[in-house]
């Protein structure tokens, strides 16, 4: 009795070869897919001429690409994450945030950074204008993800007191070449 997964001979060879690599081939995507994270929501990117931190991690001046993931972009989500890549130097980090009402009447991508003295903290980024349905079938105006601070903010913060904003406006990514 021959095996039960060996391959067959003469001219079935080839077609049994053929349906195994595309069941693979279907098998490995789908792992790929159910394991390989959630796929970012709306994507921006910004230019900051200046060092700052970002969760627990320092950044210098350079050009970043910021990214909600699909759960934090999705209609009535409340917390989320925001990834934070740098384009020039690699490197990045994801930080825990909430939806929050955008500050002010600022429109379109914006990313704020809060400020103690010389030091500045990723604070909040504002995708897109659009805001939320506010039960009425209308928009209650832009909305922001509101990043927690990290454990370095909440120590400079106790030594400085209220931050002040500094807000850079954002643009959607250049398209892929």
């Amino acid at each position: 009795m021959p095996p039960l997964f060996a391959p067959p001979s003469g001219s079935h060879r080839k077609e049994w070869m053929t349906s195994r690599a595309v069941a693979l081939a279907v098998l490995a995507a789908s792992l790929a897919l159910a394991f390989g994270g959630s796929p970012p929501g709306p994507t921006l990117t910004v230019r900051i001429p200046f060092d700052f931190r970002a969760g627990g991690s320092g950044f210098g001046p350079g050009e970043y690409v910021i990214s909600l993931t699909r759960e934090a972009s999705q209609e009535g989500s409340t917390a989320g994450s925001v990834r934070l890549m740098s384009r020039d130097r690699g490197g990045g980090v994801t930080i825990h945030a909430r939806r929050s009402h955008a500050a002010g009447s600022r429109t379109g991508p914006v990313v704020s950074f809060r400020v103690y003295g010389d030091q500045r903290f990723l604070g909040s980024v504002q995708a897109e204008d659009a805001g939320a349905p506010d039960g009425r079938g209308s928009r209650t105006g832009p909305r922001a993800w509101e990043l927690d601070p990290s454990a370095d903010e909440r120590s400079v913060s106790l030594r400085w007191g209220a931050p002040t904003v500094l807000s850079l406006k954002a643009d959607p990514p250049p398209p892929a070449r």
